[in-house]
């Protein structure tokens, strides 16, 4: 499995460059997990929480470890159906949030800094909320494959990454020509492509070509 420092070395064959430092490719790997974390369903970012209403509100606190899609929850009163947008719960509810009913918890969704919950219960009630976090950034010498499982996709995803960020800045004003910038961000879309099939089909891919491109 990958570290960091193995990417970076492996970065440094692809583009030479004083003026980039190890912190800032470092950076770029930690934006890229999270940038991955986004667009494909990661197991290992899977978490639950309890939080608890507050009466006469009807909103959760989201979990400070909350990231994005909220794919379940549950109280000891039965499973709430879990809608995938305030659209769509008020195409349900339309009332929600100026006459708001009151009973035991049926309904939610993912509300910006909130999750919004219907009926309003009665009483303080415990949520279980399942959803996924965000990873936590890695230092050089943390396996990247805590987060994305398989070497070949954690040099095809983060070099990739990397090396389209880097381009774009290197390339700025080069009077529109972005050669590497559009080749590596193409190759980086379409391992995320590769790594959501993977992870769908919970099978490993073939292994990218990282031909370098000159200007």
């Amino acid at each position: 499995m990958a570290t960091a420092k193995q990417i970076r070395e492996l970065i440094a064959e692809e583009i030479d460059d004083s003026s980039i430092s190890t912190d800032r490719i470092d950076q770029l790997i930690n934006r890229c997990i999270k940038n991955v974390s986004k667009k494909v369903l990661l197991p290992s970012c899977e978490s639950v929480a309890s939080v608890n209403s507050v009466v006469g509100v009807n909103y959760l606190t989201k979990p400070a470890k909350f990231g994005h899609n909220l794919y379940h929850a549950s109280t000891t009163d039965g499973k709430i159906t879990v809608f995938t947008s305030m659209d769509k719960m008020l195409s349900e509810y339309p009332l929600f949030g100026s006459q708001d009913e009151v009973g035991i918890i049926e309904h939610c969704c993912d509300w910006g800094t909130k999750i919004a919950i219907h009926p309003v219960p009665e009483a303080i009630t415990s949520v279980m909320l399942f959803f996924y976090e965000l990873p936590v950034d890695l230092t050089e010498n943390q396996d990247i494959g805590s987060y994305i499982s398989g070497e070949d996709f954690q040099e095809s995803l983060c070099m990739n990454y990397v090396l389209w960020r880097l381009w774009k800045l290197l390339e700025d004003g080069d009077e529109g020509k972005m050669v590497n910038t559009n080749y590596y961000r193409d190759l980086y879309y379409q391992a995320v492509k590769e790594f959501d099939v993977s992870i769908t089909a919970g099978r490993s891919r073939p292994k990218p070509n990282r031909r370098p491109v000159g200007i």
